[in-house]
Parts: structure tokens; sequence; C-alpha cells
């Protein structure tokens, strides 16, 4: 994208809330009620694609899967998200296909709240990030609601007309 960094993370950031927004409103009367579709946000979920209220295309998979949507990128964890210290967590990804990622990523715990990776290294098929969070936050880094999302832009999505995301749960 040719857009500054500060003006794509702050687009991405909107995405995300509209998209969460709308998953939200397919909660049921469940204790699952405003986490988004129980077809993909409940904490027995299976691994799914859903569809938002505004059209926006996400999938959910486990922390041990790919997590794809067709004609996009792949992701899947080589390493992580892990603490490394009482601050910060580390996660590595490979992304396939090989190639830069030109999309966002971000950690969200706590109903909603991200944690954008402070730094991203790349180094041939491995994206290395690492996010910068409260201690009260790591310590719930692996109890539900707690996802990695990766944003992707709408040329790399199916229909190429909005944005899509693929969600990673941590907490199984």
């Amino acid at each position: 994208m040719g857009s500054c960094p500060a003006v794509h993370r702050l687009l991405f950031i909107a995405a995300l809330l509209v998209a969460a927004a709308g998953a939200a409103s397919c909660g049921g009367d469940d204790d699952n009620a405003g986490k988004g579709d129980p077809k993909c946000f409940a904490k027995d979920a299976e691994d799914n694609t859903c569809t938002s209220s505004e059209g926006v295309i996400y999938r959910v998979v486990d922390r041990d899967s790919t997590g794809s949507l067709p004609g996009a990128l792949s992701v899947r964890f080589a390493d992580g998200p892990r603490p490394v210290t009482p601050t910060s967590v580390a996660a590595t990804v490979v992304l396939t296909p090989r190639g830069p990622y030109t999309g966002d990523v971000a950690l969200q715990q706590a109903d909603g709240k991200l944690f954008l990776p402070r730094t991203r290294t790349r180094k041939g098929d491995r994206l290395s990030l690492t996010f910068v969070m409260p201690a009260k936050a790591i310590k719930k880094l692996y109890e539900y609601p707690s996802y990695m999302t990766f944003l992707q832009t709408p040329d790399k999505c199916p229909g190429a007309e909005a944005q899509c995301f693929v969600y990673i749960r941590l907490f199984k």
C-alpha cells in the first residue's frame, strides 16, 4: 500500500472495530453473546469461515491450524505467542505463499483490546512479531477471548471487494 504507516494503522484499527461490531451483532443469548458469531467465536467452535453483517469475511482457526481464506495468504504459528518478559510477548509465524505481508497484525485480548506489534522482523518465509503488553494482559494470553488477527487487504480477499481477517485462537 502506498499510504503512510500511521494512516494505515488507523485504518486497520477502524476496520477491526467495524468487523468486531459486525461479528458481535451475531451473538445469541448464551455465555458468548457479544463475542461474535458463535459458529466462529464460541469457546468450543470448530475452525470456520464467517461473514459479518457488514460483509467482512473472516476465518477463525485453532492455534495449531493454518489460518487462510481462499486466494489469500496463509498463516501458521512456528512459535508462540509466548511471554518472554513480564511485559512482552513474542510470536513467529510462517506465511504462505512466501513474500511480503502487506496487511496488519494485532493481538486481541480481553474483549477486543488490541496490542499491535512493536517490531516485525522478516527472514525468508518467517515473520517474527514482538508485542509489548501490560502484565495483566500477558496473564490472560491463553484465556478466552484471546486471538491473533491478520488483516488482509481487499485485493488478497475473496471477491476482492472488502478487507478480510484471519483470527487464530490462542486459548485452545
